[in-house]
């Protein structure tokens, strides 16, 4: 799956407030 730019920052933005959610996309994004 290709990482656009808006993805990106959302995942950035969603990160910096906790890991779960990051991991949560990191999960997604490795799909």
């Amino acid at each position: 799956m290709s990482q656009d730019p808006q993805l990106v920052a959302l995942l950035r933005k969603a990160g910096a407030q906790g890991d779960v959610f990051q991991l949560i996309a990191a999960a997604w994004l490795k799909q």
